[in-house]
């Protein structure tokens, strides 16, 4: 509702907005998803409206996805259309381009910048060989954790995961740390043979301020230790080039995944 409670809140352009923000509605989006992708077998979703079920979030973390990303024009300055998704037909400050916004959110847009960069240097094979995001799980060298290896909590009201992916055809390692609680959280790394060249560097980490939020692939400092504490409500991108998956995920140890994320 408006804060009025006179008309529903309409950020869609198209009505029936969901609040997204109660705990209630994100779960019925998300059991809905896993019955549409277990019962019905749909391999893709479209969510061109997706914004505005998290109208609190500023972060451009889709950018990571395997999916293709979809961006609204200027959503790397912070440009804001109030909540009208559906601005097409109106000439005046609704749709038109704020350049000054360039300006005052630099920041934001050297982020994007980079993460696009980035982009640009993935392995385009599965593209071209046409794998269903099913087949591109399946066949990945995954583990997921919580600050404890082998350890994530898939509970309701958890507020923190981590999860490691082998790249076999760039030869990489990537570990992705979600800490969405509102302090640190110090995580366990992955053991990376540093004998062999091994070494986590930190590509990506929200809490730092500018420029050391992001910095050009290449660049990425070194991260010593066996841990890495991750500032509130923030995520951390690390990365190495040793691929011996079996030197950081312990065989020993199957931690049980919700059942949407077990096939």
């Amino acid at each position: 509702m408006e804060h009025d409670r006179s008309h529903y809140a309409n950020y869609s352009g198209t009505g029936n907005t969901l609040n997204a923000n109660h705990p209630i509605v994100r779960r019925m989006i998300v059991d809905s998803l896993r019955y549409w992708v277990e019962e019905m077998h749909v391999d893709g979703f479209r969510f061109d409206l997706a914004s505005v079920l998290a109208r609190d979030s500023s972060g451009h973390v889709i950018m990571l996805s395997l999916g293709l990303p979809m961006f609204l024009m200027g959503d790397e300055v912070r440009r804001t259309q109030h909540g009208n998704n559906n601005a097409y037909c109106q000439d005046n400050e609704t749709n038109w381009y704020d350049w000054s916004l360039l300006r005052n959110h630099a920041d934001i847009h050297r982020f994007v910048k980079l993460l696009t960069a980035r982009r640009l240097l993935r392995d385009t094979g599965p593209e071209r060989e046409r794998l269903t995001l099913s087949e591109l799980i399946r066949q990945a060298t995954k583990s997921w954790h919580g600050v404890k290896l082998n350890r994530p909590d898939w509970g309701h009201h958890s507020h923190s995961i981590a999860l490691n992916v082998e790249l076999r055809r760039e030869g990489l390692l990537a570990c992705f740390i979600f800490n969405a609680y509102w302090e640190p959280l110090e995580f366990q790394l992955p053991h990376i043979d540093e004998e062999k060249g091994g070494v986590w560097r930190r590509w990506i980490d929200t809490f730092l301020d500018p420029p050391q939020d992001i910095v050009p692939w290449q660049s990425a400092s070194s991260v010593s230790g066996q841990t890495y504490r991750a500032g509130p409500r923030s995520v951390v991108v690390l990365w190495s080039t040793n691929a011996d998956q079996s030197k950081y995920a312990s065989p020993s140890v199957n931690p049980k995944l919700p059942s949407f994320m077990a096939k």
